[in-house]
């Protein structure tokens, strides 16, 4: 006798407000914008909630600052801002964490925008119109930090351009790795989640949102369904392993993200 084949799920998400619908419609119900609904699969029901999802991100990263014995990743996925060299991360940082709440980014105006500085366990959305200069903002961020916060180690994660085009932009705009800033290109984001257990940094940045996507959905990167999930889960690293994650993402026409 053959096995039965497990039926496979489909809805319909709203590209604009998000609303899900069983069938599709040529009207959203919710934001009754038209022609806005795609097909997505949906997973199973352990991963389709952002409880289950934040649930798994949670018990995969409760114990980063401790894990010990990582198996070492396949390929080089990441790679030093310069040839500086690299330096230990104090044991004094987890202590530094606890009895400082903010920390400066060497940005004055952006340090009062985010009401002091950057939170340990802090999640910045930082949102734009394409090309007016989020990418940059984030690395003149790296250099603040850098410069200012000699215990801090930084992963920068580029989900549209590759790490010369990176490290090109950073030369030019002076910024100095110190052997603390490191480069990775990717768009998988349990890739990702497996450069950050190796490098266990204090800072992650995520440029952009919508060009990461995870194997918990088989939605396009960019769709409703994916930004819910990346969001989601970066938001439970940031609470349970205590990173500070900065990301950036895309305005559209109408002023949404």
């Amino acid at each position: 006798m053959s096995k039965l084949s497990m039926k496979i799920k489909t809805q319909y998400a709203c590209q604009s407000c998000g609303h899900l619908s069983p069938k599709w419609l040529g009207r959203c119900p919710g934001c009754e914008a038209w022609n806005t609904l795609a097909e997505e699969i949906s997973a199973g029901p352990s991963t389709s909630t952002a409880e289950g999802s934040i649930a798994s991100a949670r018990e995969e990263f409760k114990s980063i600052r401790d894990l010990q014995g990582v198996l070492p990743l396949s390929r080089n996925d990441w790679e030093p801002l310069d040839d500086g060299s690299r330096q230990n991360k104090s044991e004094s940082t987890e202590t530094k964490k606890i009895l400082q709440k903010r920390f400066g980014t060497g940005i004055s105006e952006l340090d009062r925008v985010l009401g002091g500085g950057l939170v340990w366990d802090g999640f910045t959305l930082l949102g734009g119109d394409p090309g007016v200069g989020k990418s940059t903002l984030l690395l003149q961020m790296c250099k603040g930090l850098v410069e200012g916060q000699p215990e801090l180690k930084l992963l920068y994660v580029s989900g549209e351009e590759s790490t010369d085009q990176i490290r090109g932009r950073a030369r030019r705009m002076g910024v100095r790795g110190e052997g603390r800033v490191f480069l990775a290109a990717e768009t998988q984001l349990e890739k990702v989640f497996a450069t950050v257990k190796e490098l266990k940094p204090d800072v992650l940045i995520m440029d952009s949102l919508q060009t990461f996507s995870s194997g918990f959905l088989e939605s396009a990167p960019g769709s409703v369904g994916q930004l819910r999930e990346v969001a989601a889960r970066l938001m439970a690293l940031a609470k349970t392993a205590r990173v500070s994650v900065c990301l950036d993402g895309h305005v559209t026409k109408d002023g949404s993200i």
